[in-house]
């Protein structure tokens, strides 16, 4: 079931020092909104006005070149907000958000979010915090690209993708991720047909097993061993 505008508010970490009724007021002003599968949020270029909760689905971060080829550079899923970058320096946005599946939002406008803060230097911390974590994944992602083989980059991402609750189920042989080859192949910035040569070779070796749009990672600690290899730990 999706969740409720006030789940959304309460379970999110950013929201946690405020008061009953101030998290009140956040429910109170969220708009619903509907987007379906591949449909865009919002685009690179485009204003900032809006922050944006996750009550069903998953919502895709990419980039696109003139060409057409989309660098797919992270995934928000229920529970999750995002749309921060733009919102405290009116800045346009950087990348493409774009419905990953049928996908259920609520959205905060700029001008409700910015009079909370100004009242809550708590709140501006807890965004700090979460600028500080985009930041690391931009830097892994551009680290990755440039010193990590292929190999590496995938079982690296594969890792990630297995902490991920919104995507990840948990099964007694390890983690069931919902993931494409395609899909993964974006994510670490090759093609699907590089992606699925080297998921078949782990395959082969007792590593991962590869079903339709799934992904389990039977053996966890060699695809560690693999990353640390190519690190050089």
């Amino acid at each position: 079931m999706p969740l409720q505008r006030n789940e959304l508010v309460g379970a999110s970490p950013l929201f946690s020092g405020l008061s009953d009724q101030e998290r009140s007021r956040i429910g109170q002003a969220l708009i619903a909104r509907r987007f379906e599968r591949d449909a865009s949020i919002y685009l690179r270029g485009d204003e900032a006005f809006a922050f944006y909760g996750v009550a069903e689905g998953r919502v895709r971060f990419s980039a696109a070149s003139i060409d057409g080829k989309e660098l797919v550079l992270d995934y928000a899923g229920p529970g999750q907000w995002f749309g921060e970058i733009g919102l405290f320096d009116s800045g346009p946005r950087v990348v493409d958000a774009l419905a990953a599946e049928p996908t259920s939002l609520f959205v905060l406008a700029r001008r409700e979010l910015l009079a909370l803060c100004r009242g809550q230097p708590d709140l501006l911390l807890r965004f700090l915090e979460l600028f500080s974590r985009r930041i690391r994944v931009a830097e892994d992602i551009i680290i990755d690209a440039s010193f990590l083989n292929l190999s590496a980059r995938l079982a690296k991402k594969l890792l990630t993708l297995a902490t991920d609750a919104a995507r990840t189920d948990t099964t007694a042989r390890g983690p069931s991720i919902r993931i494409s080859q395609d899909e993964l192949g974006r994510l670490t910035g090759v093609t699907r047909e590089s992606a699925g040569k080297q998921l078949k070779i782990w395959e082969r070796d007792g590593m991962v097993e590869v079903d339709y749009g799934r992904l389990l990672i039977v053996d966890a600690p060699g695809l560690r061993r693999l990353v640390a290899a190519a690190v050089g730990e």
